[in-house]
């Protein structure tokens, strides 16, 4: 159903895809000096800086730090070594989107919106008629290493692949994570997997259908 692209992998999607690859534009020399209280990390000469830490989780920014070359974050931008990329900015800020799904029986809906540049609050449900689903809630976080590469679905319904960014749920025993599509399919919709272990862990993982908006109308 699904796989990853790597880095090299991914120039084949140029056209629809990490819409965030910035090529060879020289963002690092246009940021102005960040002064000592953006340095959020640094090892003998690695250093990561984030100019407003306030815009990303804790929790993205501590898994940074295991990433052996220069870091720079300002604002939806991150230059990591050499490669400079976009935050995902599929899902508007503060926005509230409703993704949906049905297979046999059973309905799935998800709701999603982002609080900054790499969390978003969730909820997320699967219902059979007349019973009580499975039901989670809360808040996911960017995979830190984004811009090494995406995972990529086979969308039946229209035969396209398409990539997608993760978000990993936080603070939970119980893993679920968010693929959330980097761009809308022909129709406008936005795209969504989820990935989630139910009670009792461990559980062989479940993944959800390809769950979709309603129309271009929630863009």
């Amino acid at each position: 159903m699904f796989r990853l692209i790597n880095k090299k992998e991914g120039l084949l999607f140029t056209a629809i895809t990490f819409a965030a690859t910035l090529g060879n534009h020289s963002i690092p020399s246009n940021l102005p000096d960040p002064g000592k209280d953006s340095v959020f990390h640094s090892f003998n000469s690695v250093r990561h800086i984030v100019h407003t830490p306030a815009y990303y989780d804790r929790e993205f920014l501590e898994k940074l730090k295991s990433f052996k070359e220069n870091i720079r974050i300002k604002d939806s931008c991150i230059v990591a070594g050499k490669d400079t990329v976009l935050f995902p900015r599929t899902l508007q800020a503060f926005k509230t989107y409703t993704f949906t799904a049905a297979s046999g029986e059973k309905q799935y809906r998800l709701t999603l919106k982002r609080k900054n540049y790499t969390t978003i609050v969730f909820s997320f449900q699967s219902d059979l008629p007349g019973k009580t689903g499975h039901t989670e809630a809360g808040e996911a976080v960017l995979d830190p290493f984004f811009f090494n590469g995406t995972n990529a679905f086979d969308d039946l319904e229209t035969g396209e692949i398409f990539p997608a960014y993760e978000y990993i749920r936080k603070n939970s025993q119980h893993f679920l994570s968010i693929h959330c599509c980097v761009d809308p399919d022909d129709e406008g919709r936005l795209r969504a997997v989820v990935a989630f272990h139910p009670n009792p862990y461990p559980v062989k993982e479940r993944t959800s259908p390809i769950l979709k908006t309603a129309s271009k109308t929630q863009l």
